[in-house]
């Protein structure tokens, strides 16, 4: 589909015929130098004002595998519309089930059950990009093929498995350019929305909490970030809950089945995103029951689901969380994670980057055009030249190879055998007729 309000009526007619060509036999698999029409209608693409189920085969042309995925990147980020809702309590959805066709199956069926608007329904479902279930948070998103589309079918209530949803949008609105829609309030990009979090219980002012980040920081290479959910109030009810966001889209190894850490002999429970709004124990971190009903012991607190922190392990553990002497020191900290932010962003500029070799080349030239043309250019070798030179010339002939022997046997077969193995074969045969 192409905008018509800022293509013309010639312009969209020649774009569909360079979308829908094919291109013929080893062509789509050589890199070549894009026309103007195609770069415009890549463009487009990147920008929303047109919008396409599939990427069309010239690109393939264009740009190689990790230059499209990256251009697929851009389209999800700064184009398409995202709506979602969250499940409640137990409600799940099964592997077999998580693709979009039995996602919508599901949810028509819920709708002819629950007596909803159809017509309301089907007119979103028809309109939907693709469906998609989050197992992590445990919420299903519906993804549009431009945010206008998604922003006109928010608050829509939504059947699933016996409940009935409202729609939520994602994205807010829209400023600027649609490549300024992945830069955040700063003018810096931001990261894409992959987390795990995972709230810890039983977390007071007197636990040692930076041992703590640095006992997760050492059995997980991730980075995460720790935050205090206290409300500072007199009725405050999470004063002894942290979060921790892991930048992950799954749980860290560390943690998984891990439903509590034992640090000193206090059990500190974890409240993973599966858990959601079930009832779960303070103490052991078994779903079902309440603390004061729990039957757990000190043993069965370190068995199974429990992670201990030892005391030779702690006790090595540096402060992570020392107070900071003066303002001098706070800013020369800053100012530090700043450069090495800087160049973590630098180097995966440079990781992103057509390279071949660790040299940056043309796309589409080929490998051997990297060589070294010492020869060609004219320049004498070095002695080291000379010495690897004079080593190939010496080397070893290699040992010729045994030639197979050929036995006739009966049925009109051929034996191929080297004759070493043949004769081993014959005498053991030989010596077990005689034994």
């Amino acid at each position: 589909m192409f905008n018509p309000g800022k293509y013309s009526s010639n312009d969209i007619e020649r774009f569909k015929g360079i979308c829908t060509r094919r291109e013929p036999g080893r062509a789509q698999h050589q890199l070549r130098e894009g026309s103007d029409d195609e770069w415009k209608i890549i463009q487009g693409l990147a920008e929303g004002s047109i919008v396409s189920r599939r990427l069309p085969d010239f690109i393939r042309s264009i740009l190689d595998s990790q230059e499209r995925l990256r251009l697929y990147s851009t389209i999800q980020a700064q184009v398409e519309g995202e709506l979602m809702f969250v499940l409640n309590g137990y409600t799940g959805v099964r592997v077999s089930r998580q693709h979009t066709r039995a996602l919508q199956e599901d949810i028509l069926l819920a709708a002819e059950r629950a007596n909803v608007n159809l017509t309301e329904l089907h007119g979103l479902l028809s309109q939907t990009k693709t469906i998609s279930f989050n197992r992590v948070k445990k919420s299903i998103h519906f993804f549009f093929f431009d945010r206008a589309t998604a922003a006109r079918h928010a608050l829509t209530p939504v059947p699933f498995k016996g409940r009935v949803y409202r729609l939520m949008n994602v994205h807010g609105p829209d400023r600027g350019t649609p490549w300024e829609r992945q830069l955040g309030r700063a003018g810096v990009s931001m990261s894409p929305p992959t987390g795990y979090e995972v709230c810890l219980y039983n977390i007071t002012r007197f636990m040692d909490i930076g041992r703590l980040t640095a006992f997760s920081k050492k059995h997980s290479q991730a980075e995460f970030d720790f935050e205090d959910l206290d409300a500072c109030t007199p009725n405050s009810r999470t004063s002894t809950a942290w979060k921790v966001t892991f930048k992950l889209a799954g749980c860290p190894e560390f943690l998984r089945g891990i439903q509590r850490i034992i640090w000193f002999g206090a059990s500190n429970v974890i409240k993973h995103p599966a858990v959601g709004r079930r009832l779960q124990c303070l103490r052991c971190g078994q779903l079902g029951h309440t603390l004061a009903r729990c039957n757990y012991t000190d043993d069965h607190l370190r068995g199974q689901g429990g992670l201990v922190a030892c005391e030779e392990e702690v006790i090595n553990l540096v402060d992570l969380a020392k107070p900071y002497g003066n303002m001098k020191e706070m800013k020369e900290a800053a100012a530090k994670c700043l450069r090495l932010h800087q160049q973590a962003e630098r180097a995966e500029e440079e990781a992103v980057s057509p390279t071949a070799n660790g040299h940056e080349v043309e796309l589409g030239r080929p490998q051997r055009d990297l060589e070294p043309a010492a020869d060609q250019a004219g320049e004498p070798k070095g002695d080291h030249h000379r010495e690897e030179a004079s080593q190939q010339q010496q080397a070893p002939t290699p040992k010729p190879q045994p030639k197979w022997v050929t036995v006739k046997l009966k049925g009109g077969r051929t034996l191929f055998a080297h004759r070493a193995a043949l004769d081993q074969k014959i005498r053991q045969r030989t010596r077990d007729m005689t034994s």
